[in-house]
């Protein structure tokens, strides 16, 4: 079983096949912990502050908002991460984030706040398949730099600050099949130009 090691406060929770149930309840990324081997594993990057049963079946984490220090990324194994949700961070600690590239195929930024200086890190993720993000400040010059991610297949830029010449970049991927549009003020007229030039995504507003 592999060793993950995290910091005594926890950062967050992890899921792999088989890791929660009502019983045992969530796994915190917390300390040194042991996972299967050749599983998946998804990390949720939080503060968390408590955990407790709820009335129903199931768990509540309750969060404090804290920005995380992604810095204890650097001692993880490189391929030990499939699946990262960052929900609050440090910007500055985004620069940690290449080092899961081996092994990482899915990101989510999610209410991150982020700006296009956290994008530098996010483009040497050279093997995602899939990116979501909503929440941040992204421009149209800054996720350009998303052009070199070969791989995607799906892409959600859901951001406000986007406009609809911010995808021009999409044109180079070439296994892109999902593109969402979601929260990007777009017309009518610019939609169909995109939808006529990328005519194998399926794109979604």
């Amino acid at each position: 079983m592999p060793s993950l090691l995290f910091p005594y406060d926890c950062v967050g929770t992890l899921r792999w096949p088989g890791s929660w149930d009502d019983r045992r309840g969530p796994v915190l990324a917390q300390g040194p912990l042991y996972v299967p081997d050749d599983v998946p594993v998804a990390l949720t990057v939080m503060s968390v502050s408590g955990v407790r049963r709820s009335r129903s079946k199931g768990w509540i984490l309750k969060g404090d908002g804290r920005p995380v220090d992604l810095s204890f990324i650097r001692h993880l194994p490189p391929d030990a991460i499939d699946t990262l949700t960052i929900k609050a961070v440090q910007p500055e600690s985004m620069a940690a984030l290449p080092h899961l590239a081996p092994g990482l195929h899915r990101l989510y930024l999610a209410h991150t706040d982020l700006t296009d200086d956290a994008l530098r890190y996010v483009a040497r993720l050279t093997w995602l398949v899939y990116l979501q993000t909503f929440g941040n400040r992204f421009t149209d010059q800054g996720v350009a730099l998303l052009g070199n991610l070969a791989f995607l297949e799906s892409l959600y830029l859901e951001e406000r600050t986007l406009s609809a010449g911010a995808f021009t970049f999409t044109y180079g991927l070439p296994r892109l099949t999902q593109l969402g549009l979601m929260e990007v003020p777009i017309s009518g007229g610019q939609l169909e130009r995109l939808r006529a030039t990328l005519p194998h995504v399926r794109i979604s507003t």
